[in-house]
């Protein structure tokens, strides 16, 4: 274990620009091997190649933003993580006409209800922290995950937050049992 530090410091904060990528569950496929014709078994992160490769991506850029915001020696004890995952809107939120490019009303309100799943995007992101920022993300034991649209002027992208945790989770000045910091 690394030495102890105090809880709610921020560790690392960053962002990563992109379309954040989903990292849905594995799946296996059995094939047979050409030279032996022996049966084998592999297992792939995505359905398709395609989107095996954007998350591959996808999970460098957050590796390369995190590398640069985190340049210490890797964190081995729990954190909490705030992250948000900045989507482009669809085209529908946006006018036509005379007020093309012009955000619609209703749609600044409009949740981001539609897939990918916050899981997911979560799934991506941690596990291409291993071994850039801690050493497992089985250290994340608490955290405030959102996803919406960007708004006029924002990229699309994650902002990433790490503060060392308290014992349930939370920043030390949350923490239910230790109370909070004035």
């Amino acid at each position: 274990m690394s030495h102890p530090i105090p809880q709610g410091e921020i560790l690392a904060e960053f962002f990563a620009p992109g379309t954040p990528c989903a990292q849905g569950s594995k799946s296996g496929f059995a094939y047979q091997k050409k030279e032996t014709g022996k049966l084998g078994v592999a297992l792939r992160e995505c359905s398709t190649a395609a989107g095996a490769k954007r998350l591959k991506a996808w999970r460098k850029t957050c590796q390369t933003a995190a590398g640069v915001a985190f340049p210490g020696r890797l964190l081995d004890h729990a954190v909490h993580v705030d992250i948000v995952f900045l989507f482009p809107r669809p085209q529908s939120h946006y006018g036509t006409g005379r007020r093309a490019g012009q955000l619609k009303a209703w749609a600044a309100e409009e949740p981001m209800v539609t897939k990918p799943d916050r899981e997911k995007l979560e799934r991506a992101v941690f596990d291409a922290l291993t071994g850039v920022v801690w050493v497992d993300d089985s250290r994340v034991v608490g955290g405030t995950p959102r996803k919406r649209y960007v708004m006029p002027g924002e990229v699309p992208g994650v902002h990433v937050r790490i503060r060392a945790a308290c014992c349930c989770g939370l920043p030390k000045n949350l923490c239910p049992k230790h109370g909070l910091e004035s």
